[in-house]
């Protein structure tokens, strides 16, 4: 809705299409996360039924492997941690809107860098990450 308004009103359209661009970044987390929450009765099954050579399935993603690895290595730290009644309440609260603090943050990283572009020109946007004028624009 907000991109046709701006059309309508003259605002540039490679402005426009850069900023609905933008806007669809988080679709990509949600729909591996819909993908991985239907697929874990599957995977749970082949676990209980196969055990450790249910990975086979997933040797083409490798990465995955490491991260599991990393995950069961600090299991015992993580759990020693959740003891704490502190860290628990946290971890709770924060399991159970993660998704919503995810999408939220990127919708306002998108309407922050769009009004960068139009009402600072852009200061920033363009500079290669690491230069000194990348750096300068940093604070903006």
């Amino acid at each position: 809705m907000i991109a046709v308004v701006l059309t309508r009103v003259g605002f540039p359209r490679d402005q426009i299409h850069m900023a609905t661009e933008a806007a669809f970044i988080p679709m990509w987390f949600l729909a591996v996360y819909l993908l991985v929450t239907a697929c874990t009765p599957l995977t749970m099954k082949a676990w209980k039924r196969l055990g450790w050579i249910s990975f086979v399935i997933y040797i083409p993603l490798v990465l995955g492997i490491v991260q599991v690895e990393l995950v069961l290595a600090l299991e015992p730290l993580s759990r020693r941690m959740l003891d704490s009644v502190r860290i628990w309440t946290a971890t709770v609260l924060m399991n159970g809107m993660i998704v919503t603090v995810y999408l939220w943050h990127l919708t306002a990283f998108v309407l922050v860098m769009t009004f960068v572009r139009i009402a600072l020109g852009g200061v920033g946007l363009d500079s290669m990450p690491g230069t000194t004028e990348w750096w300068l624009s940093r604070p903006l």
